[in-house]
């Protein structure tokens, strides 16, 4: 070719859509040979299908029908192939130029032709005609399908309306609609409906949650540890359910998995996924609690601890931390606690720590696994006094083992000594035998370096001696009751009544133990009037509880259970019968917990010196500290009137208060100095001091119970009782009032009477039904 000759080129615009016009020229001509009648067969399955008819075919038959229907669209795409041959260059230019309006060979002018340029004339119209196929804006256009008249206007929008028609039917069900229709498995799982059942993990408050659902995907969060179980209303054959941890074959279309890890769960009818569960886990904060307030000694010694617990997701184990020094202890206090206030007793006046000052922490575990912990909390932890000759050289022997286990053959000397007298102990073959095999353990059990059988041996000896048995008599109440509460609301109708019974037993012996006790002490006044206390609101508050156990009533059981032991807590026995001495004992246990105020109140003041001297350092500043030595002068009156309360008692004051008086002047002074270092060293000396002589007093006070004579226990209507004024019980610790319903309440009260009557009386409702509404009766 001559050089002066350019080779022709089309716009690139033009040479992308050469292919397209090609293939849709060859639908157009294959459309008329043999395409159009397999689309007309396919929209009328697809029809069909959006109106369920499709799926309502016998599955044989519908595979059948839709196989001959797909054999047929490739026969025919066989015969198009073989009869319709692809278009040329040339005419996918044509096509191109009729559908973008373009004049006729203007593109294939570009295409075939090599132009002399070197006449003026010819170069310019050369120049016009590359520009306007330039310019052109070109278009595929629309398929140009032959249809006849016929065609046009029976067939087509016979079609139409066929779809139209289906796609009202399915409306949002039409892509499900479609895939049975089409699907090649003879068994349709369009109608597969799933009940998924989402049981939170015991820990959890919330209830169970019910989703259902079709074919398809699903998203569901729930927390780690939760319980899935799937219901299958679908047809029989092989279901399983495919997870993280393997396969799991349904059974009796149902099958249950726990959610151990995140992930995709399918759902399987042989190899065809059916449905995914996309699994994740919802958020678990960790639990946070505190004291709810100091802890408090009841009169049996036990320690009450309250606290306020959070959790996003309910029940919490909580426990007690002690720790002196690098010693550790901790003891469990509540399995199941839920969200907000919660209390329990510890009996700690066994502990080794008994007696002495330790760090308090609380902390609460959630069923994740989380902990949460409080703040610390010092206090001096109670200690029981004993007053039989023998059990105090006991419990002296035994502190001395505890500080110094090393010095064994000296207290195995002195227990040989004590059990060489036995007019001390009336001669009690059973203490004998604990002290001599207590000296023994020492001497030759070289296993137990620290001597905590025979720690735990005198303690049970010594407490023997006191009380004739009663302690061991309320460790089996409290653990009857521990095990009615653990198992509250799981346990079998048989197995609570067997617990209901066993803690009746338990009470009985502990009372029966402890009045024999009191009579057995020298000058012990019988069983007159004068030594008893009518606990006849014992058996209302048993049948309270066994009521609201019947009626299914598991929260309403728990304050009863929780009131019942609050108030055998408040029980105790002595047996002088001397009623000034009672009333010293009451005086004692108010200057008990007068003290105990002081000193909360004077850790608080430590705290406020503690963050005003950070403020002042910051700050630069210096000078006195009037606002905090005010406040130490009002915690000094304080003082000086418990002193004054306690003398006019009748009370020996404890030499703890004495030396609190002292340390407040002390801080008093350096706060009057502007020195917050020496204030805060002798405000902890008066917190510590505080705290023995609130133990003395509290000591003093149950050693004075003891001796006072007489069943003596919170009397009813008053703070602690935990019943009302007329013996009945209250719905909470120191909540003994009753209110009275008004007109409305009772008439309401009566037609939820009637209803569980009318439901419990109906022959067409199930036995467990009418026995359930015959419990609920039971508290109407």
């Amino acid at each position: 070719m001559d050089a002066g000759l350019p080779i022709p080129r089309l716009p690139a615009s033009a040479e992308r859509l050469l292919l397209p016009a090609a293939a849709l020229l060859w639908l157009e001509r294959a459309w008329a040979r043999h395409l159009k009648w397999v689309a007309v067969g396919a929209t009328v399955w697809l029809a069909l299908s959006l109106m369920g008819l499709a799926a309502a075919i016998p599955g044989e038959l519908r595979v059948s029908l839709l196989f001959a229907l797909g054999l047929g669209s490739v026969g025919a795409m066989v015969l198009s192939f073989r009869d319709v041959a692809l278009p040329g260059r040339a005419e996918a230019l044509r096509r191109l130029e009729q559908a973008s309006g373009s004049r006729r060979g203007a593109l294939s002018l570009l295409d075939e032709r090599a132009i002399d340029l070197s006449d003026p004339t010819t170069a310019r119209l050369w120049a016009r005609a590359r520009a306007e196929a330039t310019l052109a804006r070109l278009r595929l256009g629309r398929p140009r399908l032959a249809l006849d008249e016929a065609e046009r206007y029976g067939l087509l929008p016979l079609l139409a309306t066929g779809l139209l028609i289906g796609a009202l039917i399915a409306k949002g069900d039409a892509p499900a609609r479609i895939a049975a229709g089409f699907s090649p498995y003879a068994v349709s799982l369009a109608d597969l409906r799933v009940t998924a059942t989402i049981a939170p993990p015991p820990y959890a408050s919330a209830a169970a949650r019910t989703l259902s659902f079709g074919p398809g995907d699903q998203a569901i969060t729930a927390l780690k540890g939760s319980r899935l179980t799937l219901r299958l209303a679908a047809p029989a054959g092989d279901w399983q359910l495919v997870g993280p941890a393997g396969a799991q074959p349904v059974k009796d279309g149902r099958v249950a998995v726990t959610l151990a890890a995140e992930g995709r769960y399918v759902l399987q009818f042989g190899k065809r996924q059916a449905v995914r569960l996309d699994a994740s886990f919802a958020g678990d904060a960790v639990p946070s609690i505190d004291f709810d307030g100091i802890p408090q000694a009841a009169p049996t010694g036990a320690l009450r601890i309250g606290w306020m617990a959070r959790d996003d997701h309910g029940a919490m184990a909580v426990s007690l931390e002690m720790r002196r020094g690098g010693a550790l202890r901790r003891l469990a206090l509540d399995g199941a606690a839920g969200s907000g206030k919660g209390a329990a007793f510890a009996d700690l006046t066994a502990d080794p720590f008994a007696g002495e000052v330790v760090t308090l922490r609380l902390l609460a575990r959630d069923g994740g696994g989380q902990t949460g912990q409080s703040p610390v909390l010092r206090l001096r932890l109670p200690e029981r006094r004993f007053l039989h000759p023998v059990a105090q050289a006991l419990i002296a022997v035994r502190k001395s083992l505890i500080r110094d286990p090393g010095a064994r053959a000296a207290v195995g000397e002195r227990l040989t000594d004590i059990a060489a007298e036995p007019g001390r102990y009336a001669g009690d073959l059973a203490v004998f035998a604990g002290l001599r095999s207590a000296a023994m353990r020492l001497a030759y059990d070289t296993d137990d370096a620290r001597a905590l059988s025979v720690v735990r041996l005198l303690w049970d000896i010594a407490v023997d001696l006191e009380d004739r048995g009663a302690s061991r008599a309320m460790a089996d109440m409290r653990a009857a009751m521990d095990a009615l509460a653990q198992r509250m609301g799981s346990a079998s109708d048989t197995d609570m009544a067997a617990m209901l019974d066993r803690l009746t037993a338990g009470m009985g012996d502990y009372l029966r133990r402890q009045v024999e006790a009191m009579q057995a002490q020298p000058g012990a006044p019988g069983t007159g009037a004068g030594a008893t206390l009518d606990l006849s609101f014992l058996d209302a508050m048993m049948q309270d509880l066994r009521d609201r156990l019947a009626a299914g009533d598991t929260v309403g059981a728990q304050a009863a259970l929780a009131n019942l032991r609050r108030l055998m807590e408040s029980l105790q026995f002595g047996g002088s019968g001397d009623p000034a001495l009672a009333k010293q004992a009451q005086a004692a246990a108010q200057a008990a917990e007068t003290a105990r105020d002081i000193e909360a109140r004077e850790r608080d003041l430590q705290a406020g010196t503690i963050a005003e001297s950070v403020r002042r350092a910051v700050a630069g500043r210096a000078g006195p500290m009037d606002e905090q030595a005010r406040s130490q002068r009002d915690i000094e009156a304080a003082l000086q009137a418990l002193q004054r309360q306690a003398r006019d008692a009748g009370l020996e004051p404890p030499a703890g208060l004495a030396r609190a008086a002292q340390a407040m002047e002390a801080s008093r002074e350096a706060l009057g100095r502007g020195e917050p270092g020496d204030a805060m060293l002798a405000q902890q000396q008066a917190v510590e001091a505080l705290g023995e002589a609130a133990g003395a007093l509290e000591g003093q006070a149950q050693a004075m119970r003891r001796a006072a004579g007489g069943a003596m226990a919170a009397q009813p209507g008053t703070p602690g009782s935990g019943v009302d004024p007329l013996g009945r019980p209250g719905s909470g610790f120191g909540q003994g009032l009753v209110e009275l319903p008004d007109e409305e309440r009772m008439r309401r009260v009566q037609q939820i009477r009637r209803l569980l009557e009318e439901r419990a009386a109906d022959p067409r409702r199930s036995e467990d039904e009418r026995a359930y509404y015959l419990r609920l009766l039971k508290r109407f």
